[in-house]
This record gives C-alpha cells, structure tokens and sequence, in this order.
C-alpha cells in the first residue's frame, strides 16, 4: 500500500521529530557513529497504511530527520 496523505505529509516536515497520529514508535537506539558522535535512532510504523519510517537525529549526524523505510514482504508474499 503507498504511504498516506497523512505519511506523504511527514516529509514536508523535515527536521520536525512530531509524528503524524496514526504513527506508533516501534524501535529506539542511540547509537555512536564514527565522526557523527551519537545518534538516536527512532523507528515508526503508521497504523493506516502501514508505511514504516526512521526518524534520524544527533548534532553532527549526516542524514538527520525522517527517512522512509523499505517496507518487509507481508505474509504469504514470494520472496
């Protein structure tokens, strides 16, 4: 299913760590990165389309803010 109204929103909003409502936080790691220092990872699932995100943030990371993640093949789908 292609991201809706509400997660094709979210990329206007680079740099914005709010969410959209429907998106639940599935996942958080700070992680320290060479010549990036450390990092939070935060990963998000929206309960409509199921769209799965990244939300990147550190003070020197490279790739900061929201990041549409590939989504994993459902179930009963052919690898």
């Amino acid at each position: 299913m292609p991201p809706c109204p509400n997660c094709l929103a979210t990329t206007a909003r680079e740099g914005s760590p709010s969410p959209h409502a429907a998106m639940q936080i599935t996942s958080t790691q700070r992680l320290k990165l060479p010549k990036e220092g450390i990092v939070t990872v935060s990963t998000f699932r929206c309960g409509i389309c199921g769209t799965n995100w990244q939300y990147v943030e550190g003070k020197r990371t490279s790739s900061p803010g929201w990041h549409l993640l590939q989504d994993a093949p459902h179930e009963g789908t052919a690898t």
